[in-house]
């Protein structure tokens, strides 16, 4: 990321444009280059300026922010966060951002007491600099790019994915799962940290959009291909041989500040699947996932790590090229076709 990251706000409230603007002109990192009032001005603007980041709000008149989104991914594709009171982790609004090339999201400021508002403002500067520095190639509309097909999801499965993300892990998933076919023998196991009641939102969405089923990881559930099984970092999940099946073991995670769900996931599907199994860690901000992925790898398992520049937040993928030998080193999307491409 170079030393000062130039940032184009967009909002149609002036003094909104007047808040978001001090805040970010007092981090030295950070040149507000422009203001704009209207999806429309911000086009004009991203062509002239160039900005290496934008903020954009959600609800505008004429031109709203989705709306205004397509447009710029199509015509000049930036890093983008969805900056607005309707974006808030839960609403479908705030996945339909991401799915149209947002990097990330983030609520308005608001009222609240200055320590409150101070961290507020700390987690936005963080979250622009962060969409800064990511690589171009993870910005654009993802399209599903297979039709759902009801027989293939509950076929047999050859090979179990397991994947582990955190800050950033909404992204990276929407980069991958619709673009995942099941006409080849996967499942896959994943561990997104965020509080359950958004993640419950989240899967609901992606089930809407991917050929996959995305459904909650639930205790004793026998698994099947062509399914996604999605549970949180406050939980343990793991993998149990039962008979000739897998079994999921759900459990309330006893240590769960300590960040080792994805460590967790990776150790049993290690023990269980050994070298059928698939690891892959994708962005956060914590170490979790590298021990995992290197006992994984031991038992001959297949490694990959989403490419850090690839990644909202590089820490975890950092982490695990740092910790052990990756078989692959891929964006995003490169990871869907890597899959896809197993028989």
């Amino acid at each position: 990321m170079r030393k000062n990251s130039r940032l184009l706000i967009v909002d149609d409230s002036r003094m909104m444009r007047n808040v978001i603007t001090d805040i970010f002109n007092a981090d030295p990192q950070i040149e507000v280059i422009a203001a704009a009032s209207s999806g429309i001005e911000a086009l004009e603007l991203i062509q002239s300026e160039r900005p290496d980041v934008i903020t954009l709000d959600i609800n505008m008149p004429e031109m709203d922010g989705i709306t205004t989104l397509k447009h710029l991914m199509i015509q000049t594709p930036t890093p983008t966060v969805m900056l607005s009171s309707l974006s808030r982790d839960g609403a479908k609004i705030t996945f339909d951002a991401l799915r149209y090339g947002a990097v990330d999201f983030i609520t308005k400021p608001s009222h609240l007491n200055p320590e409150k508002m101070q961290a507020h403002a700390n987690d936005m500067i963080h979250t622009v600099k962060c969409a800064a520095s990511v690589e171009m190639d993870i910005v654009h509309y993802i399209r599903p790019e297979f039709e759902l097909d009801a027989d293939q999801q509950n076929a047999d499965y050859k090979f179990v994915v397991a994947m582990g993300a955190a800050e950033g892990g909404y992204s990276s998933l929407l980069n991958i799962l619709p673009r995942l076919s099941t006409n080849n023998p996967l499942t896959y196991l994943v561990v997104l940290y965020g509080a359950s009641r958004y993640i419950d939102a989240f899967i609901a969405y992606l089930d809407r959009h991917c050929a996959l089923a995305v459904k909650r990881a639930e205790d004793g559930e026998i698994l099947q291909g062509g399914t996604c099984y999605i549970g949180t970092g406050e939980e343990y999940m793991t993998l149990h041989d039962n008979a000739a099946q897998q079994v999921l073991r759900i459990h309330s995670a006893p240590f769960a500040s300590q960040n080792s769900a994805i460590n967790r996931l990776m150790f049993s599907l290690a023990d269980v699947i050994d070298d059928r199994g698939v690891g892959i860690v994708l962005s956060g901000n914590s170490d979790d996932g590298s021990e995992g992925l290197e006992e994984l790898k031991r038992m001959g398992g297949n490694i990959i790590v989403q490419d850090p520049k690839n990644c909202l937040y590089k820490t975890m993928s950092e982490s695990a090229l740092n910790y052990c030998s990756v078989d692959k080193v891929l964006s995003a999307a490169e990871i869907a076709a890597s899959l896809n491409a197993y028989d």
